[in-house]
């Protein structure tokens, strides 16, 4: 959870339904709720949030069974950094329309995976290495833990493994690795929606027509 997320909490107990409602989380990490005041709940899995808000009911009702479930989820920020065409800071919805660099543009509906970031970022270099792609995701809780992950692209590619192209946590950095040597098999392979379809190149000297 974090800001802009969306939420509806319902509280079980009939007598204590009316302190249910939506809310959503400040930029600060907290939300408002009735009886128990402002609660951090940035950083928090949507299990621990509901196991917490428990808690914290026990004090004011006798029977503190509650649900809360996220209606609307903010935009998830992810960093694309390394061999992409346009490295940066991206926010993706589940309704995306991504285009690799001169190539066309397609619509994409889900939860947005490594592949949606990468095409978002206009597609990998000419120097990419697709069995070096590192995943770096911060921990739940307040402490500022990462995890780290390869990822091979080429198993995805060559072999359809799809658990090389994971949904992507907000606040996710994806780091495309440099390769020694260019692949140009590989290269032919990720063409298809991971590259893009041209390349500029500036022509210098002597020449009738200098430039891109």
């Amino acid at each position: 959870l974090g800001p802009g997320d969306q939420l509806q909490l319902t509280l079980l107990d009939p007598g204590a339904s009316e302190l249910g409602g939506s809310l959503e989380i400040l930029n600060d990490g907290s939300a408002s709720l009735a009886l128990v005041g402002n609660v951090v709940l940035e950083g928090l899995t949507l299990n621990q949030a509901n196991r917490w808000l428990q808690t914290l009911y026990k004090k004011y009702l006798l029977r503190p069974d509650l649900n809360l479930r996220v209606t609307r989820p903010r935009p998830l920020q992810v960093s694309v950094v390394g061999e992409v065409e346009n490295a940066g800071l991206y926010s993706l919805t589940p309704s995306e329309v991504s285009q690799t660099e001169g190539g066309p543009s397609t619509s994409i509906s889900g939860l947005p995976t490594v592949v949606t970031a990468i095409q978002k970022a206009g597609g990998l270099t000419l120097n990419a290495d697709l069995s070096n792609v590192r995943l770096q995701r911060r921990l739940p809780g307040n402490a500022l833990q990462l995890r780290e992950t390869k990822l091979d692209l080429l198993a995805l590619l060559r072999l359809g493994d799809k658990t090389q192209n994971p949904f992507l946590f907000d606040g996710d950095t994806l780091v495309v690795g440099k390769a020694t040597i260019p692949d140009r098999e590989v290269m032919e392979l990720a063409a298809a929606n991971l590259s893009p379809k041209s390349i500029q190149v500036n022509v210098i000297g002597e020449v009738v027509q200098p430039g891109r």
